[in-house]
C-alpha cells in the first residue's frame, strides 16, 4: 500500500507533491495526479508513477521501473511525455512526469464508436504526425559522447499515445524501451500489447525504430478505418496474422 504523509488536510510525498486523486492502479504500482509546489506559490500539475513495496524486492521490475524513469530522462521532445524525476520516500519508489491534459487515442477510439461517429482524417492525420516525431527524437537520440544511442519504444499502441486538448500528441510509457545502454531484465520475453507488435518483434529479431514505425501504422489504419487491422480471436490467430507481413517486408 502507497505510504503516504498527512500535511494538513492533504496527502504529501516528500512535502512537495500533494496528491490529489489516483488514476490507475496496475500490477506494478498505482499513478496519481499530483500538484508540485514550491517556493514564492509555484504550482502544477503532474503524474506520480509509484512502483508498489513488494515489487521493489524483485531485481527484474525494479529494474524495468528504474529504466523507464532514466530511458525518459534522456528524450527531450514536444512529442514525448516530459520525465521531471525518479525518488523515493519512505521506501516507496516514484517517477514524476508531465501531466497530460487530455486522452489517450483509444479513449477516442471508444468514444467515436459508441458516439458511432467516424475520427475525422485531419485528426488522425495529425496524431500520427507528433507520434512519428516524438518516436523519431527517440530513435535518434544521442548520448554525452554525440554517439547515437537509439531507444526503440516497443510498446506502441493506442493507449500510449495521448492527446492533449490542443490536439497535440505525445508518446507515452517507455516502461519496457529497449536501448543499448540499458540493461535488459526481460531479454528473451515477448512484451508489448499483441496486435501492435512487428513481425521482427514477434521473432525474437534484433530490433530497430521500424519496430515501432509498423506499431504505429496499425495505429494508423485503426483510426482510419476504426476496426482492428488483426482480427484474430486468440492470440495464435493474431500471431499467424502479424507474421504473414514477412511475405510483405522480408528482402526478395
Amino acid at each position: 500500500e502507497i505510504r503516504l504523509s498527512l500535511v494538513g488536510s492533504e496527502m504529501c510525498i516528500r512535502d512537495r507533491y500533494e496528491i490529489i486523486r489516483r488514476l490507475a492502479s496496475g500490477g506494478m504500482g498505482d499513478i496519481f495526479l499530483a500538484r508540485q509546489v514550491g517556493v514564492a506559490g509555484f504550482s502544477r500539475l503532474v503524474v506520480l508513477k509509484s512502483l508498489r513495496a513488494d515489487i521493489v524486492e524483485r531485481d527484474d521490475f525494479f529494474v524495468q521501473f528504474l529504466n523507464e524513469a532514466r530511458t525518459a530522462a534522456t528524450l527531450n521532445h514536444p512529442n514525448v511525455v516530459a520525465v521531471y524525476e525518479i525518488d523515493e520516500d519512505r521506501g516507496m519508489y516514484f517517477i514524476a512526469m508531465e501531466y497530460i491534459d487530455g486522452s489517450d487515442i483509444g479513449a477516442v477510439q471508444r468514444a467515436a464508436q459508441s458516439a458511432k461517429q467516424k475520427i475525422p482524417f485531419r485528426f488522425s492525420a495529425g496524431v500520427i504526425h507528433d507520434a512519428a516525431l516524438g518516436l523519431h527524437h527517440a530513435h535518434t537520440v544521442k548520448d554525452d559522447q554525440e554517439r547515437i544511442n537509439p531507444i526503440i519504444h516497443r510498446d506502441v499502441s493506442p493507449q500510449n499515445v495521448m492527446v492533449r486538448l490542443d490536439g497535440i500528441a505525445k508518446v507515452v510509457d517507455f516502461g519496457i524501451a529497449a536501448a543499448a545502454d540499458r540493461i535488459d531484465p526481460f531479454r528473451g520475453r515477448l512484451q508489448g500489447k499483441l496486435r501492435y507488435m512487428s513481425p521482427e518483434q514477434l521473432t525474437g529479431a534484433s530490433l530497430t525504430g521500424a519496430a515501432d514505425q509498423f506499431a504505429l501504422g496499425v495505429v494508423l489504419w485503426e483510426l482510419m478505418t476504426q476496426t482492428r487491422l488483426f482480427k484474430g480471436e486468440d492470440a495464435n490467430e493474431v500471431l499467424r496474422e502479424i507474421s504473414a507481413c514477412l511475405l510483405y517486408t522480408s528482402p526478395s
